[in-house]
C-alpha cells in the first residue's frame, strides 16, 4: 500500500533525525537511552536514579533541544529508570 509506505518512511526520517540528534547530546545521551518516539510522547530509559532525578529536572531542556532537529514532533518526555545499554 502507497500511504503504508510514505507513513513509514516519514516515520523512519524522524527516527534517524531523533537518533542523530541524541547523538550529538553527549551529556544526555550518557544517562539514557531513547526508547520510543510516539504519538508525540518520548520514552527514556535512564540509566540510574541520580540521572533520573537530574534528567528529571532537564525535560524541557531535552525536549526543546531534541525539537530542533525533528520538526517539533516531541510534545512530553517520560523517564523510566533502566539499565546501561
Amino acid at each position: 500500500n502507497i500511504l503504508d509506505s510514505i507513513i513509514h518512511s516519514v516515520k523512519r526520517g524522524t527516527k534517524d533525525k531523533l537518533e542523530a540528534a541524541w547523538e550529538k547530546a553527549k551529556d544526555l545521551n550518557k544517562k539514557a537511552d531513547i526508547v520510543t518516539l510516539k504519538d508525540g510522547e518520548l520514552i527514556l530509559m535512564v540509566k540510574n536514579n541520580a540521572y533520573l532525578q537530574e534528567l528529571n529536572f532537564r525535560k524541557e531542556e531535552i525536549k526543546e533541544l531534541l525539537n530542533k532537529d525533528i520538526d517539533n514532533k516531541i510534545e512530553q518526555v517520560k523517564l523510566r529508570l533502566g539499565g546501561s545499554r
